[in-house]
């Protein structure tokens, strides 16, 4: 059982060993913020926004939040080994927390609970 809390202590990306937490602070000054996933991950964000996507190396759109969103707690959203980022199509800074956990990681078959503040 793995539990992502989301409170004002998180306030950028925290990195873990084979995991990351982003948030809205990470696409704050640029447009775009890149997250492990190099022998594949799974991807979990409680948040609904059509502006923030999962883009790869070359900048095609693999993922909106909502199907993370609708997925998180039944599906878990997989994406195979690459190299991608999250891209914000809005110049504000939308509020967001968005996880993602390598393949291998010791809690890479847990299930995500967000608790929000």
């Amino acid at each position: 059982l793995f539990i992502l809390l989301s409170t004002g202590v998180i306030d950028a990306r925290v990195t873990f060993l084979k995991s990351e937490v982003l948030d809205n602070i990470d696409l704050k000054d640029t447009d775009t913020a890149t997250f492990r996933c190099s022998g594949g991950c799974r991807v979990y964000s409680p948040t609904m926004n059509d502006n923030i996507v999962i883009v790869d190396e070359t900048g095609r759109k693999i993922a909106s939040k909502i199907p993370l969103f609708t997925q998180m707690f039944s599906e878990q959203y997989f994406l195979q080994g690459g190299n991608y980022k999250l891209q914000n199509n809005n110049h504000f800074a939308p509020s967001f927390v968005f996880y993602a956990v390598e393949k291998g990681a010791d809690n890479y078959d847990s299930k995500v609970y967000y608790v929000g503040s």
